[in-house]
Formats: structure tokens, C-alpha cells, sequence
């Protein structure tokens, strides 16, 4: 972790005290807190007031936020509020200590930095989305939005036994996936991975589908389960299902709106 000291005075009349931040390459999120004193001065109704601001390395500002000893979190998948989704390219990236107000004569801003290297890790996505085509209450673009709001990779469409209409909303933050979910009376079954139910009976879509899943064209899952035999939807386990999500979201299948080939 990065240790930066300011020690100023209110007689130098400095408002904003810039810390250049030299980011190597293969980093994938900043981390970064600060902390001052004093916060009170006695005898004083105001206190100290300090906030910080990141500037990428084209100088363009990525977010500020004004709370002491609170983390804050910048990456191409997830930031701290108040704060865009960056990717974290190498080069000089500056933080910005803003010394809004200052009763006391001297004071100290302590700021520390985490650069956390890229690494693999788990998509967070949802593999059973409904919109106002079914029971949900949403459009395609509605779910979008709410899935970039909290962060997610990937959301599969997955209207009860109807097809996808018209083309997924594109988006460089979520990859938007077709599928299905298959109503049937011991359980539902959802189709990841297929656009339209209607081309086969469902019980040709439950064990045909299933096995073209080494290609990455479809998976099977089961939701709602009810009884005990319902369980023979289940064709592959769950690492089987994640792998087949992973290529979808790295360009395995054209059923999908591509986003992003890689996030944290």
C-alpha cells in the first residue's frame, strides 16, 4: 500500500495538493482512503472540510467524494458511488486533495492507495431475468439499466415460453443473453442460449439442448423445483453451466450481444 503525507498550513493558502500516481501495467482496480486532523478545532462551530477527486491519465476526472475513511473502489466493472466504471490503464493518474475548509492554522491529510492486479475471477451476472413480455415489469432496456446500475456482467432473458423479440439492447457494460423458460408442471426449465421455444416440444428442447452445450450454443437449468424427478433437467452440473456462460461472454456463441471480452 501507498502512504501519502500533506502537512500544510492555512497561511499557505493552498486549496488543492495534487498526487501523481504512476499505475503499471496489469492493474485492475484502485483502492484508495484518506484522513485528517484535526477534523475540530475547540472554540470553533465549523470543522475542517477535506475531499478528494481521481483524474485518469488523460486528466479527465473519474468521480470525488468527501468523506474521511471511507474506501473507494474504481474498476471497468465496479466503482464507488460518485465514482465512473474505468478501465485502469498504466500510466500517471493523479488524486486530487481538495482543502475546501480549514479553521485550524495547520493540519495533516494522510491518503492511501491499493493497486490491485488484474486476476480471474467470478461474472456476476443473472441467468433468470423476466420483463413485461412475461411477469416481470420491465423493458429490455429497463433490465439493462438496472444491471449497470448494480454492477452485473451478463443478464440472460429468460421470458416464460415465448421468444426473444426483436434484437437485445446493446450495451459496453453487459452482455445481453437470449434464452427461454420452459413452464412445465413439476418444474421450469430455462434455455440459455436460444431465442425462440417454439421450433421443438419441449421435451425435445429439455434433452436436445443440453448437449450441444460444448459448443456454447445452450444450457439447460432448472428452476422452481417442485418434486424429486424434476431434478432430470438437470443434464450438466454447475461448472459445466459456468463454463458455458464464460465462453458465451468471451465470443463463444452469436447468441448474444457482445460487451466486454474480459472484467474483473
Amino acid at each position: 500500500m501507498l502512504e501519502f503525507t500533506i502537512n500544510a498550513k492555512k497561511s499557505d493558502n493552498i486549496m488543492y495538493h495534487f498526487i501523481p500516481l504512476e499505475v503499471p501495467e496489469g492493474i485492475g482496480r484502485l483502492e484508495f482512503y484518506y484522513d485528517f486532523y484535526p477534523e475540530k478545532v475547540k472554540g470553533e462551530m465549523w470543522v475542517n472540510e477535506v475531499g478528494i477527486c481521481l483524474k485518469d491519465l488523460n486528466g479527465v476526472d473519474v468521480g470525488a467524494r468527501g468523506r474521511k475513511g471511507e474506501k473507494i473502489v474504481v474498476s471497468g466493472a465496479y466503482s464507488t458511488i460518485g465514482y465512473d466504471r474505468r478501465e485502469i490503464e498504466p500510466g500517471t493518474w493523479t488524486l486530487v486533495i481538495t482543502a475546501n475548509r480549514f479553521i485550524s492554522d495547520e493540519y495533516t491529510i494522510k491518503v492511501y492507495v491499493d493497486m490491485i492486479a488484474k486476476k480471474e475471477g467470478w461474472y456476476a451476472g443473472d441467468t433468470h431475468c423476466h420483463t413485461s413480455l412475461s411477469d416481470g415489469h420491465c423493458t429490455y432496456q429497463q433490465v439493462l439499466k438496472k444491471a449497470e446500475r448494480n454492477g452485473l456482467d451478463y443478464l440472460i432473458m429468460t421470458d416464460h415460453n415465448r421468444t426473444v423479440m426483436g434484437n437485445l439492447p446493446l450495451s459496453d457494460k453487459v452482455t445481453m443473453i437470449e434464452g427461454v423458460e420452459m413452464t412445465y408442471p413439476c418444474a421450469h426449465a430455462n434455455i440459455w442460449g436460444v431465442k425462440e421455444p417454439y421450433s421443438r416440444s419441449a421435451k425435445q428442447m429439455v434433452h436436445l439442448y443440453p448437449s450441444t452445450t460444448h459448443n456454447a450454443q445452450s444450457v439447460v437449468g432448472c428452476g422452481h423445483l417442485m418434486v424429486k424427478t424434476s431434478m432430470t433437467l438437470l443434464k450438466y452440473g454447475m461448472d459445466q453451466c459456468a463454463q458455458t456462460i464464460k465462453s458465451v461472454l468471451t465470443g463463444g456463441t452469436k447468441n448474444c450481444v457482445k460487451a466486454k471480452s474480459s472484467k474483473l
